[in-house]
């Protein structure tokens, strides 16, 4: 039986990822274990080639989730000025952030944490259609992507290391054009 409060808010199931934080890390999308001191964004210096976007027009929210870490925190300096970003720690924000019925997108940094993104994007994708989850991962094996991409809890869009402001740009814009 579903509780009617659960219909619109994300509902983590806390035994379960304790269970799965007990158990040896296998990350399914990482192929590398990566500190995220050894991370580092690549800067795009050929600013010929970037498109100058109008803030009004992609006026549109994107919130970063960090969850066991501060990793979107660190390095949103390096992504698009030209969107509206929130970045944050709390799954209460997030909620509150997908209420709204409008399109928005949502960035997920899976090696943080894996068994909460992937409880996560499955209720995204079923609750809120308008929303977009954009996984960022250290390493993406094209395969295992596919098969992800595929699945309930597939995500809309893959980013992988090294990021640049244009792939964010680019990642960002792709899913805008599909709302």
């Amino acid at each position: 039986m579903t509780d009617k409060n659960d219909e619109a808010t994300i509902v983590v199931d806390i035994k379960a990822l304790k269970a799965a934080q007990a158990e040896p890390k296998n990350h399914d999308l990482t192929s590398h274990n990566v500190s995220l001191s050894d991370l580092s964004f690549a800067i795009n210096n050929d600013e010929t080639k970037v498109q100058t976007i109008s803030a009004e027009k992609y006026n549109f929210p994107v919130i970063c989730f960090d969850f066991t870490d501060n990793f979107f925190q660190k390095n949103i300096q390096y992504f698009p000025k030209e969107f509206r970003y929130t970045v944050t720690n709390e799954l209460p924000k997030i909620n509150h952030f997908l209420q709204k019925n409008e399109f928005k997108i949502l960035f997920l940094y899976y090696p943080a944490n894996p068994n909460l993104i992937n409880q996560i994007i499955p209720q995204v994708k079923k609750k809120f259609p308008f929303c977009k989850v954009v996984l960022v991962a250290n390493a993406l094996d094209p395969e295992k992507v596919k098969i992800h991409a595929a699945s309930a809890g597939g995500a809309h869009e893959y980013l992988k290391f090294p990021l640049t402001e244009v792939v964010i740009r680019e990642a960002i814009l792709k899913l805008h054009s599909k709302k």
